[in-house]
């Protein structure tokens, strides 16, 4: 099993037990020293799991990506990925892909309400500052769309 793949494993691991302080502090930032084509040849994985706290993970790592170097049918894998997940029922999850698309440019005008509407309940709702901060941002950009 190759470095990359005890990290994401374990990051699935700590995703399932909703320590996400290790993930995004610690899991995370190793994972993203990694080829980013190499990263995103996972999230097929990650977003396809039957845990809505492993998707929320896959959000979480799309949205940190540098899509630059990817090639064109790697961007549109991921951008498949991220419009499923905006329409995801975990609201995490869901929120997470929403953040990716903005932030990476990966959605359909007709997914545009049921973004507004995610951020606009995580960021009424959440209790965490973080969270609600990057909701609030992330509604902010959608806003100037």
């Amino acid at each position: 099993m190759t470095e990359l793949k005890k990290l994401i494993e374990m990051a699935k691991e700590y995703a399932i037990k909703n320590n996400w302080e290790v993930i995004d502090k610690k899991i995370i930032p190793e994972i993203l020293k990694y080829d980013h084509f190499q990263v995103a040849d996972y999230l097929a994985y990650l977003f396809n799991d039957e845990s809505g706290d492993v998707r929320d993970l896959a959000g979480t790592i799309t949205a940190e990506l540098e899509m630059d170097n990817l090639p064109y049918e790697k961007r549109e894998e991921i951008k498949s990925f991220i419009q499923k997940g905006i329409k995801d029922p975990h609201p995490y999850a869901r929120f997470r892909s929403t953040v990716a698309a903005i932030k990476h440019n990966m959605y359909d005008s007709k997914d545009l309400e049921l973004m507004r509407e995610t951020l606009e309940s995580i960021e009424k709702n959440e209790e965490d500052e973080t969270i609600k901060a990057l909701a609030s941002n992330s509604l902010k950009k959608l806003s100037k769309k």
